[in-house]
């Protein structure tokens, strides 16, 4: 199942017309604000009944995409470029093919003002969309780690962004943390602002606010740039 995940985003990449095939797995989604690219999510209705202590802004966008799990967002940005992105964020939240939240924003907002790439690819630590964190700890994550193996080894070339921010990681993920030691393109967000401490951070928007916003003070890095070895940014 997992292969055909991969399968399926590398055929849809290639398609123009955004007829996207479905299959019995996965629905592919267009992205709809003037955007070339999809949104990959598992073929359930998991969320109908399920929104009622969701915010009022959740609970518009689950009920109208009510799929459990979205395992995936690929945009098309400069075709100048040569270079790919990946952003791995912690999990999907609201957002949806007709809107994006502030943390899908900021991402193609980075790769757009760094001027190196043609395409950007959003993945997460946890495929399962809930707003609440809490809850994932216990969720099943199986099919999203063999996915997302499964890319990283066809994207050894691609920029990776480490971007979940300070949240803990499962230990099912370290074959995939251990496998990122030797790429040689990993890169986190940090902020630009004199004396702040460097850390990995989330591209959401709160916690940018003390420093005028994601915008003014938020770039790219790579960790080699800052002496900082995979193994000490994540203590493993």
């Amino acid at each position: 199942m997992t292969n055909s995940l991969f399968e399926l985003i590398e055929k849809c990449k290639t398609i123009k017309d955004k007829d996207y095939p479905n299959t019995k797995d996965f629905i592919v989604e267009p992205l709809l604000e003037n955007n070339d690219g999809f949104m990959v999510f598992s073929n359930d209705k998991h969320y109908s009944d399920k929104t009622d202590t969701f915010s009022k802004i959740a609970q518009k966008h689950f009920k109208k995409y009510p799929q459990q799990h979205r395992f995936y967002i690929y945009q098309k940005l400069n075709d100048d470029n040569k270079n790919n992105i990946v952003f791995i964020l912690y999990n999907p939240s609201y957002a949806t093919p007709e809107v994006n939240d502030p943390t899908i924003n900021n991402c193609i907002y980075l790769a757009n003002e760094d001027n190196r790439f043609s395409s950007v690819e959003i993945l997460n630590v946890y495929s399962e969309r809930n707003p609440n964190i809490k809850d994932l700890m216990g969720a099943d994550n199986e099919q999203n780690i063999k996915f997302i193996s499964e890319l990283l080894k066809k994207r050894k070339n691609s920029v990776i962004v480490l971007a979940w921010g300070h949240k803990n990681i499962p230990s099912a993920w370290n074959p995939i943390l251990n496998s990122l030691k030797e790429n040689k393109n990993i890169e986190i967000i940090i902020s630009t602002k004199s004396g702040t401490k460097i850390q990995i951070r989330h591209p959401g928007n709160q916690g940018w606010v003390s420093l005028e916003g994601f915008k003014k003070t938020a770039k790219l890095m790579p960790i080699k740039d800052i002496n900082l070895t995979l193994e000490q940014l994540l203590k493993i």
